[in-house]
């Protein structure tokens, strides 16, 4: 799922903002009963997890609950004039118990008229979001049991809350239910890991095309004006998946995609078809690209709809019908192309594979994010790295200014955050750097094919990491993952040495200065120079605050380093008191363009001084006014970046940044917008 704020607009999406949505705390039998590690264990590659497949990993968390559904069959019947719809929903479950007294399920803000067993009258009790029916005639364990509800429910006009929502603005009927709001509209066993097929039927209006999960094996007038539309869904799917959207839309071919010649289809606002077809348009070229990387498409097809979901400005992964705000397609341009690769990054890693609880959200959210990375550096290098520069920026703004949390288990408020997906997105791009191309992708194949069409957790993706890489992969995600924040690297004291096989060593003082996170201890990309000659190093980190790194078998003195040169880390680093001169060193006073600019929450520049000496850098307004000073004091040669954060007051327009150094003195213009 993706949102969006009025800000991101303004500033031409230089960082995506998220909004915060709430949600419920599964309980914390779900992730113990799941048969994943608790805490202090080690994954064991020769359990049955991993080897045995999604199966395996449907049985663990289905007993967590008295009943396994299997199958929901949905009817609906939406009154558009009168706001409301009428639904018969019959969920096919089979009993975790012996016998099954009872049986509870989700349903929401709805009107019951009736509940059946085996086509017999049970009676019910409703209390909260959960009804409980009592069977007359318990079924045995193993046995399987068909509860149909028949009810009436309302057609919400909150284009954010969830549920079926009906805008008349665009004539779009269409539902949204992530995390925990698919059961304002339909009764079923509303938690992510209890997957199930569907059908779902659809009579309403002829002048609306409606599309659904699935494949569509019915479309016919069964009354004058009345069209009933059947879409069958044979893959297993979470129930905040199940989706539905009626529009008068115009359907556009997409062509295919993948291997399978997977058939993609636009369906557009008609005064918007062209332009879909143009924003859409890269649909089957992204399902080449994510299949040489994921493995197979997972589904039968693919769709794109329009509809005012978040007001236009998100999207949401429904499975093989992904929902699109159609303000996202009117801007144009290909803008928003990166939500495309999104939400379709998602058909893999969310919907495939789903999460065990929303406690493991980023293996939806930062996977789907770093999709879209991925799909970027397929056009270009520099659009991956602009890519990886905003979700960056994105992070550090949230953990500065907003909170910092985990990763694993984010706090109610913060389960759409930017640390679930922009931080999400870099652990997966840190995990690449520390298994290298070939493994990390091998890794997530693997994972994707263990736990196809099932559920699955943190640690059972880490053990799938382990297993494809040899790695042993507990402090990276120990660090990353279940504690917060990210390293604030110091860098001083580079002093070579020659010995006596005529090579060199170097030791370098390294400072953490980050507070409440970990000492970070992934290996670091460091890069020597001297005249004419570099090399690029990874270097050990002990789990200590201050430490000294210690270089062997440099074939050249070094005179400067370079910190992270690929940019394969999120963090923040300096680098201070070294020798002066050499190649590493800045030749020329240079002062880069600030990043991102228009800007919200923060911007930055890079400026490189070529000798220490006094600098300053200060902001000013357009009145000549200094409205902040960022950086003062005698410096280090080297190239150092500094941020702009303005405090509450600081009212939006155009400002000018001064850097005066050694070597120079340059201006920059940027745009606070709020």
């Amino acid at each position: 799922m993706k949102r969006f704020t009025r800000m991101t607009i303004l500033a031409a999406l230089c960082v995506p903002l998220l909004i915060t949505a709430t949600s419920a705390i599964p309980p914390p039998s779900v992730r113990a009963l799941a048969g994943t590690p608790l805490p202090g264990e080690r994954w064991d590659p020769g359990s049955m997890r991993l080897p045995f497949g999604p199966q395996v990993c449907e049985i663990a968390a289905d007993s967590v609950h008295s009943y396994d559904a299997l199958h929901l069959e949905i009817e609906i019947q939406p009154d558009i004039p009168a706001d409301l719809f009428d639904a018969v929903v019959t969920m096919s479950v089979v009993s975790n118990e012996d016998p099954l007294s009872q049986l509870s399920f989700h349903l929401a803000g709805c009107t019951i008229d009736s509940i059946l067993a085996d086509g017999e009258a049970v009676a019910y009790s409703a209390a909260g979001e959960l009804v409980t029916i009592t069977f007359d005639n318990p079924p045995p364990l193993g046995d399987t049991v068909d509860v149909t509800v028949v009810y009436s429910g309302l057609l919400r006009g909150n284009n954010y809350f969830g549920g079926m929502i009906y805008s008349s603005t665009n004539d779009v009927l269409y539902t949204f239910g992530e995390p925990y709001t698919t059961r304002y509209w339909l009764a079923c066993y509303d938690l992510p890991f209890d997957k199930v097929t569907s059908r779902v039927t659809v009579i309403m209006d002829s002048e609306y095309r409606v599309l659904s999960n699935g494949v569509r094996t019915e479309e016919v007038e069964i009354a004058p004006g009345v069209t009933r539309t059947v879409w069958d869904n044979p893959d297993p799917i979470s129930t905040y998946l199940i989706s539905l959207a009626a529009h008068p839309y115009a359907v556009i071919d997409g062509g295919t995609g993948g291997e399978n010649d997977i058939p993609v289809s636009f369906w557009a606002y008609r005064p918007d078809s062209a332009q879909a077809a143009y924003e859409f348009g890269r649909t089957a070229e992204m399902i080449d690209v994510f299949e040489g990387l994921f493995g197979p498409y997972p589904f039968n097809k693919y769709d794109q709809a329009m509809a005012p979901i978040f007001n236009g400005w998100g999207a949401m992964e429904h499975q093989t019908a992904t929902t699109y705000g159609y303000r996202l397609v009117e801007y144009g341009g290909r803008t928003f192309e990166s939500i495309v690769a999104h939400e379709l990054g998602h058909q893999w890693w969310g919907d495939m594979v789903g999460p065990l609880t929303f406690a493991h959200i980023w293996l939806n959210e930062g996977f789907a994010s770093y999709a879209d990375a991925l799909w970027a550096e397929h056009l270009s290098s520099s659009a991956f790295h602009g890519r990886m520069s905003s979700f960056r920026d994105s992070y550090m703004y949230e953990d500065n200014n907003e909170l910092r949390y985990p990763i694993y288990d984010p706090p109610p408020n913060f389960l759409f955050g930017s640390a679930i997906y922009d931080k999400g997105a870099w652990v997966l791009h840190m995990l690449r750097y520390l298994m290298g191309d070939d493994d990390f992708f091998a890794g997530l194949q693997l994972y994707g094919q263990t736990y196809a069409y099932g559920s699955a957790t943190i640690d059972e993706f880490q053990g799938a990491m382990e297993l494809a890489s040899g790695l042993d992969l507990d402090s990276f995600f120990d660090e990353w993952i279940y504690q917060a924040g990210y390293p604030i690297y110091h860098f001083s004291n580079l002093v070579p040495r020659l010995q006596g096989d005529g090579t060199y060593t170097a030791s370098l003082e390294l400072y953490q200065s980050q507070t409440n996170a970990p000492i970070f201890t992934i290996p670091l990309p460091l890069k020597f120079f001297t005249s004419g000659r570099d090399t690029l190093v990874r270097v050990e980190v002990a789990p200590e605050r201050t430490q000294t790194l210690n270089i062997t078998g440099l074939e050249f003195s070094p005179t400067w380093m370079s910190y992270d040169p690929e940019q394969w880390i999120l963090a923040l680093a300096d680098v201070t008191e070294v020798a002066e001169g050499g190649e590493g060193v800045p030749r020329s006073f240079v002062l880069s363009s600030p990043w991102p600019n228009p800007f919200n929450a923060e911007t930055s520049l890079e400026i490189s001084l070529p000798r220490r000496g006094e600098w300053s850098v200060d902001v000013f307004d357009l009145l000549g006014r200094r409205v902040a000073r960022l950086a003062d004091g005698v410096q280090a040669p080297g190239v150092h970046r500094v941020l702009w954060r303005p405090d509450a007051g600081t009212s939006s327009g155009v400002y000018w940044i001064r850097v005066i150094a050694p070597g120079g003195e340059a201006t920059r213009r940027v745009v606070l917008l709020k």
